[in-house]
């Protein structure tokens, strides 16, 4: 986990504006379904979206990824 978060951290986290909505939205206690219906889109999108960023991070759930974003900074 070390190594990834000092990956991460040498280079600013380069989100797509998609990524940092659904990521703002899922932190904020939003469902992916909740999320899929704020931002207009499928709920399988959604999925898309948090499953690469998962995999970036190699979060184990999107608990863990918002605690290893929060580790970053991501929410200042």
């Amino acid at each position: 986990m070390q190594a990834i978060l000092e990956r991460n951290r040498l280079k600013p986290l380069q989100l797509t504006r998609r990524q940092k909505q659904c990521i703002d939205l899922l932190s904020h206690g939003y469902t992916p379904k909740e999320i899929a219906g704020s931002l207009n889109v499928s709920r399988r999108t959604v999925n898309y979206h948090l499953l690469c960023l998962q995999q970036r991070f190699e979060a184990r759930s999107l608990p863990h990824l918002i605690y290893l974003l929060a580790i970053l900074d991501y929410f200042k």
